[in-house]
């Protein structure tokens, strides 16, 4: 089995906001909570501590200012010498949205945001119908049978 997974529950904004320059990735969720999650997430930006995204509808995201997805594709770029003209990346959420800027291949799921899909270069179909397949097959001119796509 893999590492154990450190994490701290914090139970009020006012221990999370003095938490704040510790958290590497944190979480909120507020399942069927839609208002109170967006009074949360306003809340939040006005103390502009943290940077703020989502990967559904909720959920909130919280990293350290400066730092998305797009700091991970451009430090894969840099250690692997690969510019953003040969890079591919895939995405569907808010928290995809500086990651898709990063690349000239940047892919919006079909299932995908609006503002994802408006972000990408792509769209491709969803997660669950095969898409980064799909795309990857017609991008390169693949021929693959059914069975190796999963279809």
């Amino acid at each position: 089995m893999g590492a154990e997974i450190a994490y701290d529950s914090v139970n009020d904004l006012d221990t999370l906001l003095a938490m704040s320059n510790q958290i590497i990735n944190g979480v909120i969720v507020a399942k069927g909570e839609p208002a109170l999650l967006a009074s949360v997430k306003q809340y939040l930006a006005e103390q502009d501590v943290m940077n703020l995204s989502s990967s559904g509808p909720d959920n909130i995201e919280l990293i350290p200012k400066g730092i998305d997805k797009a700091t991970a594709i451009r430090q894969i770029q840099t250690l692997h010498g690969i510019d953003a003209d040969h890079t591919f990346v895939f995405g569907d959420g808010q928290n995809d949205l500086g990651m898709l800027q990063a690349a000239k291949y940047s892919v919006a799921m079909g299932n995908a945001l609006p503002e994802v899909k408006a972000v990408a270069n792509y769209v491709t179909e969803s997660n669950v119908n095969d898409g980064v397949a799909k795309f990857l097959q017609k991008h390169f001119e693949l021929s693959l049978s059914d069975s190796e796509v999963g279809l």
